[in-house]
């Protein structure tokens, strides 16, 4: 990219991101060169939103998986969090022994960033408790989505409207 921004032939790993008129993250598109821009992608993903804003459904390339709210599940996983609410053990719950068990035991650095896990456990939630895509290696923050690997929010926020008095 040259100094206003522009790509050019020598860029790699662009990544082309789309928000909804909601300024909601609907799609992240990876192309590894800037000759596949635009034409051949690397990884492709797509986010759904219900009314309320919650992210409902994923779909990295062809494979759509659903999240679903206050549904119920054979397997139950609980979160420990430290004060920040960031997820540190995630605790495995064995009905048939009826104990519970650490699974996962997770580190960060400061911005975010996943150092290490005791165990490759699929979950949802890591860094302050928030939604984690590990394809996009992006947390979702409710109406902002953050990159810890650049330890910012990227997500445009709207001018707010004040309304004068007088």
């Amino acid at each position: 990219m040259d100094a206003s921004g522009t790509l050019n032939a020598g860029d790699t790993d662009i990544i082309e991101n789309a928000w909804d008129h909601r300024n909601r993250l609907v799609s992240v598109t990876n192309y590894d060169t800037f000759a596949d821009y635009g034409v051949t992608s690397s990884q492709e993903v797509d986010y759904v939103y219900d009314y309320l804003n919650r992210l409902v459904a994923r779909t990295l390339d062809a494979d759509t998986e659903y999240f679903i709210y206050d549904g119920g599940s054979e397997d139950v996983r609980w979160t420990l969090t430290d004060h920040q609410n960031t997820v540190r053990d995630l605790v495995a719950y064995d009905a048939a022994q009826d104990e519970a068990s650490v699974i996962n035991h997770i580190t960060y650095d400061t911005y975010g960033n996943i150092l290490s896990e005791s165990d490759t456990v699929d979950h949802l939630f890591a860094y302050t408790g928030r939604l984690f895509d590990e394809s996009t290696a992006l947390q979702n923050n409710l109406n902002r989505w953050y990159d810890p690997r650049v330890s910012c929010h990227f997500t445009i926020i709207p001018k707010q409207c004040h309304v004068g008095l007088g």
